[in-house]
């Protein structure tokens, strides 16, 4: 059995208006599991949120997780 990471986005509280959890819908379901729970550091909305520079990540500031 695969071993799950407990790990959880660090947006998932303050989430980006392209986020898979921001207007969550049944197709959206499956990606939001994934990306938002343990492999969130593989997500293309993440990863393209902390490349954005300051603006990317809130202000600057990674919430803590």
């Amino acid at each position: 059995m695969e071993q799950r990471s407990e790990e959880r986005c660090p947006f998932l509280n303050t989430p980006f208006e392209d986020c898979y959890v921001r207007d969550l819908d049944s197709l959206e379901v499956e990606s939001a599991i994934r990306y938002c729970g343990g492999e969130f550091k593989q997500c293309d909305i993440y990863v393209r949120h902390l490349t954005e520079g300051p603006e990317g990540v809130h202000d600057g500031i990674l919430p803590k997780g």
